[in-house]
């Protein structure tokens, strides 16, 4: 129980100190205290979004033992489901018009700038009802169209969905 405490006091502690990156819904009951199993579920295959294998096994791993750590255990058949999920959003920006200058011509054109940006999603659904319970999503690092992200870097993102999480 000490142990439940004194990590849910450093979680806090850490993550609150700055704004936070997430955007959240859920549902008006719910609180992660209510619930003693969990399950995790990372990346869905996907042909838009390429996510590294070791990105996906530093996730899973980083969510189960935050998981623990606040008193949850790990189980077949678990009370709550983690979907970890991974989205990529094209954004064509304008810029400014330009000069183009050339042998035969001198023309102004438009100038679009298309932007990739990449969300990471975490969703908590009840694992008998299938309904979502909890969502956040934040925008995540985004390199050469594929989620490839350091262990510090997966701990960071983890940190700030589960301050989310277990704030009131």
């Amino acid at each position: 129980m000490f142990k439940k405490f004194l990590s849910l006091i450093t979680l806090m502690a850490v993550v609150s100190c700055s704004s936070s990156p997430v955007n959240v819904e859920k549902i008006s009951f719910f609180d992660l205290s209510n619930y003693q199993t969990f399950g995790v579920k990372v990346f869905a295959p996907s042909d838009d979004v390429k996510v590294s294998p070791f990105t996906v096994q530093a996730f899973e791993t980083e969510f189960k033992d935050q998981m623990m750590n606040l008193g949850l255990s790990e189980d077949v058949k678990p009370q709550i489901i983690l979907k970890v999920s991974l989205s990529v959003e094209e954004d064509s920006k304008r810029s400014n018009y330009r000069y183009r200058n050339g042998y035969y011509s001198n023309y102004r054109y438009d100038d679009f700038n298309d932007v990739d940006r990449m969300f990471l999603r975490v969703t908590i659904y009840d694992a008998m009802t299938e309904e979502p319970l909890w969502t956040g999503v934040r925008q995540a690092k985004y390199v050469n169209d594929s989620l490839v992200l350091s262990l510090e870097e997966v701990s960071k993102y983890v940190d700030s969905f589960l301050n989310e999480i277990i704030s009131p």
